[in-house]
């Protein structure tokens, strides 16, 4: 029988030591996946009588690609430390509770189990994974892209195939992000970098955050690449496409004055008292680097703006996340 997309689903593990892997702990749906082995190939250069190339051989591999999943309220923590590094959380009242993510020097690693039924009941397992980069996307209005999606770039060490998975049970209750909870009182917010929350008519949002690592660790006597480490600057990247209502945004593009985008999603079930799930994105310290309000025809004047966010002292971190939910700290 051949693998159906239907029946995927994915699983991941804190890693102790990169590259030993571990059983899963945590389970989550996904929407797409194309986590794929990058194989190195040695194209033996030597002369002789045929025109064809004298032999091909193996070189280093390692594995890289990419992830897609539902923003969800819960479930997602594991997932979320993996990307940042660094985590903490704060009880307000049980069972309520802050889980806060930031920047940190070193990322964790995991391993990813990732449910395919070939052969039956087998899945395949991804050892050393860095989650290197993360986008989240969402666009006001109908369809899919209506609902928050984030999407993961994964950079691993090896995969194994016939794996038998972790038994993890049930998914995660189904609590989705959506575009119009961004709206929602007392405390959703959407702000475009400039604080004009009621002029900013913004129609979607894309914040990226890119932390490039080595590709390249290849040593003698080994097949596999070494753990990936940071080579280069995090990049935070926020962008808006929003209706032309207002000159503030294009003043603070002149003036390169600091901005601060900030996005708190709020579901409207009530945790306990007055505290609701929330999902929020914020960098406290951002600069336009583009901006454009192009006339197109007839209709509504869209501009689209681009920040480029930088180390903020308050949040110790350029990309703050925060998930309020009432699961337990892990």
């Amino acid at each position: 029988m051949p693998a159906q997309g239907h029946k995927t689903y994915m699983q991941i593990g804190k890693e102790v030591t990169w590259g030993t892997p571990v059983a899963a702990t945590d389970k989550f749906e996904v929407i797409s996946s194309a986590i794929v082995p990058v194989i190195g190939t040695i194209q033996d250069p030597s002369l002789h009588s045929a025109v064809s190339r004298r032999a091909l051989y193996q070189a280093g591999r390692l594995v890289r690609g990419t992830f897609t999943l539902r923003m969800n309220y819960i479930g997602m923590l594991q997932l979320m430390r993996g990307i940042f590094g660094t985590y903490s959380s704060t009880l307000l009242s049980v069972p309520a509770r802050d889980h806060e993510f930031k920047e940190a020097s070193a990322l964790f690693s995991y391993t990813i189990e990732l449910f395919t039924d070939v052969p039956g009941g087998k899945c395949e397992q991804y050892v050393g994974a860095k989650f290197i980069n993360a986008t989240w996307r969402g666009t006001a209005g109908q369809g899919n892209d209506a609902m928050v999606q984030c999407e993961v770039t994964v950079l691993a060490k090896e995969i194994v195939t016939d794996i038998t998975p972790a038994s993890l049970g049930a998914f995660p209750a189904l609590y989705p992000v959506l575009y119009h909870q961004s709206g929602a009182a007392p405390n959703g917010v959407v702000d475009d970098g400039t604080t004009e929350t009621v002029n900013a008519r913004v129609r979607s949002f894309e914040v990226s955050y890119e932390q490039p690592h080595t590709e390249d660790r290849f040593y003698m006597q080994a097949l596999n690449m070494d753990e990936p480490l940071r080579s280069d600057f995090v990049t935070v990247r926020w962008r808006f496409t929003e209706e032309f209502n207002s000159k503030t945004a294009l003043d603070h593009a002149l003036a390169f004055t600091v901005g601060s985008p900030k996005l708190v999603f709020q579901h409207p079930e009530i945790i306990t008292g007055a505290f609701r799930r929330e999902f929020e994105l914020r960098s406290n310290k951002a600069n336009l680097v583009d901006y454009s309000h192009p006339i197109e025809g007839y209709g509504i004047v869209i501009s689209t703006l681009v920040w480029e966010a930088w180390f903020d002292t308050v949040d110790a971190t350029a990309l703050y996340a925060r998930l309020r939910t009432n699961e337990s700290a892990i």
